[in-house]
């Protein structure tokens, strides 16, 4: 045989190695290092694409091969619900994770050593919060664009749906009247589909649906809509239509499958209403802005005992004007009078005190107490500040700053406040707060209790972090007092007074109230209240007699309303009340 020559050829690749790895991270924040910890997961590693082969996996806080040839590796995490994803790393460099990925890739080449790693953050970061600003609550309006009204829990319109099946033949319109009219900005349409067009001069109670192709014997249509008024929808007659021609009879009463009363959205002021009157400030009796309740010779404080207390110091409106609380922050130190702020105030319209801080911190105690009595997402006042900036309240929860604003408010011993600066912050935080979680409002229910849906997710709040093993604060609703059902004047308390006494009257509706002072002749000496609008309940009013003698006086009301019926209504009333200096 002939020589033979053999050539082998040896090519050699550098493994590439890759370890996958998956954080807990507990302050939503990837790019801080202090809080996050290894925890177990399912990864998973594939070739080529996210679909492509498995090329290994674990179930494992870290996971690695170091065996993989060139290409590009796609890393999968299993499926976080409820855990949020923050970011990943791919050998420490951040990448940002704000929409949610559970999947990254990583190029390796060359015998190159990689590590990916997973950045999750606990569910609460994807809860929703909701916050209440001063702002929004002092212009909220209810159904009927009143403003500083909460909406009246009673339906205000009607969803439908009902049925009717074809009696003729060839038929393409049908003509239907509505008893309660037609609500355009909703849902209203048939099935099978048609044009609608109102009746002229028919007020959206009269309508003819036109069909495409004709519709023939047995078939059904559906018509769905809402009606704008809260009563049962009916449909006292409708008949079938060829071309514009009456085909059969006339007909009444379709079937319904759906006639349901719908309640409108409530607004902030339901919020603050029900947060009050279930109790949430029971402790304080009131909702308590200052800390020392204890010395009215040395220190200022508020107390509002209602949420119309509340609504009354937000804002006051002048000659149309609502002018709010915009004046710099600062404590209880004086009032626009000048005078020094001693004691308790029920109230603190701008008028009297101008401080923004004053509007900021007791929204953020709505915020706090909504929360804790679940009326909106529980868990808010537990949130800890961690601003990007330095900040003297980062690492405090809002509870406590809402705490350490009271303290500050009121001074320290000997009336000492804080700096300008100090109050500047504090306000300017909790706004930034308030502001990050404000919203439109939705409802969860409002029927059988009021419960409102957050409106940003805490992920998304820079300045904000949670602690997940925090327990959240909860108030056990107390049952809010009934309304009164007719109207009544009380005697005054103390009787005899000297020289300060207190008038109370039942309103079973919103009403126009006039209240005046009388001397034993029958001659006016005072009017305590002229067509001063009130909110439904019982009312009080403080009548100061240091300017008149000693002796019988008479006080007598007069309200004027309208109920939920359109139904006017007067009460007159009158009592007797003495003075004895």
């Amino acid at each position: 045989a002939g020589n033979e020559n053999a050539t082998i050829n040896f090519y050699n690749v550098k493994a590439n190695s890759l370890t996958v790895r998956k954080y807990q991270d507990d302050d939503g924040d990837a790019t801080t290092t202090g809080d996050q910890t290894l925890k177990s997961w399912y990864l998973e590693v594939h070739s080529g694409s996210a679909s492509g082969p498995v090329v290994f996996s674990g179930t494992a806080s870290s996971i690695s091969n170091s065996t993989l040839a060139d290409g590009w590796y796609y890393v999968t995490e299993a499926d976080s619900t409820p855990w949020v994803s923050v970011g990943f790393k791919v050998d420490g460099s951040y990448i940002d994770n704000s929409a949610g990925q559970l999947t990254g890739s990583v190029q390796l080449s060359d015998g190159q050593s990689s590590t990916f790693d997973f950045f999750n953050a606990p569910a609460i970061y994807g809860s929703k919060f909701r916050t209440f600003n001063p702002d929004s609550l002092a212009t909220a309006r209810d159904n009927f664009k009143k403003i500083g009204k909460s909406v009246k829990k009673k339906a205000d319109k009607v969803e439908f749906s009902l049925y009717t099946v074809v009696t003729n033949a060839d038929v393409n319109e049908l003509y239907m009247q509505f008893s309660v009219l037609i609500d355009t900005s909703f849902d209203f349409y048939t099935e099978p589909a048609s044009s609608d067009s109102e009746v002229i001069k028919s007020k959206l109670t009269k309508w003819i649906f036109t069909f495409g192709s004709p519709l023939n014997v047995g078939d059904t249509v559906r018509v769905y809509g809402w009606g704008k008024k809260g009563s049962i929808q009916k449909v006292p007659s409708f008949y079938w239509r060829t071309n514009g021609v009456l085909t059969g009879l006339k007909m009444k009463n379709p079937t319904f499958t759906m006639n349901q009363l719908r309640l409108p959205m409530p607004n902030r002021i339901n919020v603050a209403q029900e947060t009050f009157e279930q109790g949430a400030f029971a402790a304080t009796v009131g909702m308590r802005i200052g800390a020392r309740a204890d010395s009215a010779k040395a220190y200022g404080w508020v107390i509002m005992k209602k949420y119309t207390d509340l609504l009354m110091s937000l804002s006051k409106t002048t000659k149309g004007v609502i002018n709010f609380h915009d004046s710099a922050a600062h404590g209880f130190d004086r009032l626009s009078n000048g005078k020094v702020f001693l004691g308790k105030k029920t109230s603190l319209p701008p008028t009297v005190q101008d401080n923004v801080l004053f509007a900021n911190l007791a929204a953020l105690k709505l915020s706090i107490a909504a929360s804790a009595l679940e009326k909106t997402p529980i868990g808010f006042g537990e949130l800890i500040l961690a601003d990007t900036q330095a900040n003297v309240f980062n690492d405090m929860t809002l509870a406590q700053i809402a705490a350490k604003g009271d303290s500050m408010m009121s001074g320290g011993v000997g009336r000492t406040f804080e700096t300008a600066d100090a109050f500047a912050n504090l306000s300017n935080t909790i706004r930034r707060v308030l502001d990050a979680f404000e919203g439109p409002i939705d409802t969860v229910t409002f029927g059988s209790k009021l419960k409102v849906t957050g409106a940003q997710r805490l992920i998304d709040c820079t300045i904000l972090r949670a602690d997940p093993s925090a327990i959240p604060a909860r108030i056990i609703p107390t049952q809010a007092s009934s309304l009164p059902e007719q109207y009544a004047l009380q005697q005054n308390y103390p009787n005899p007074f000297n020289p300060t006494t207190t008038i109370s009257f039942d309103l079973p509706f919103i009403s126009n109230v006039t209240l005046k002072i009388y001397n034993i002749l029958g001659q006016e000496v005072a009017t305590l209240l002229d067509r001063q609008e009130f909110e439904e309940g019982t009312q009080e009013l403080a009548f100061d007699a240091a300017n008149f003698s000693s002796g019988v006086y008479l006080y007598r009301i007069s309200a004027e309303s309208v109920d939920e019926d359109g139904v006017s209504n007067t009460f007159t009333s009158v009592k007797k009340m003495v003075l004895m200096k």
